[in-house]
């Protein structure tokens, strides 16, 4: 058995987001893979914001990590409209944090090309009390659907 660890880096040399890594291409699970999808953190916690003992920090963003390049791609939960734009909120003034997630999953797609498929993700809006299933292009990171769960 080989394990391996790397340490990320953004295109530009920097650090990348604070994040939690979700998952891979699930076709991919134990070989070498080219593609990561994780949840960030919010904006607070990315700019130093100490976390409490008891406080469960928020995920607010949706990232695609290329592990060649380092390319990181994002998708903002307050983005609610199915084919927006990669990384830009449609949210106006929709506060960061409204919209949390907790963890992501990866759903093939009809291709075998590693990451073609879609990111699932439960999003929690803690202003209404509402739950939703969002499906993510984990290609584009574009919002494909989003269904409210009763």
């Amino acid at each position: 058995v080989v394990l391996e660890s790397r340490r990320l880096r953004l295109e530009d040399g920097g650090e990348p987001p604070l994040c939690d890594f979700g998952c891979v291409d699930s076709r991919r699970v134990g070989l070498r893979s080219t593609l990561a999808w994780s949840c960030a953190y919010e904006a607070s916690i990315q700019d130093g914001r100490s976390v409490g003992e008891d406080e469960v920090p928020p995920f607010t963003r949706l990232l695609r990590h290329d592990l060649r390049s380092g390319a990181v791609t994002s998708y903002d939960l307050r983005d609610r409209e199915p084919g927006g734009s990669a990384g830009a909120s449609s949210g106006g003034s929709v506060r960061e944090g409204r919209f949390i997630c907790n963890d992501i999953c990866f759903a093939p797609g009809v291709s075998d090309a590693e990451g073609c498929g879609s990111l699932l993700a439960l999003v929690h809006d803690v202003e209404e009390g509402v739950a939703e299933l969002r499906v993510v292009n984990a290609e584009s990171m574009e919002l494909e659907c989003a269904v409210e769960i009763p």
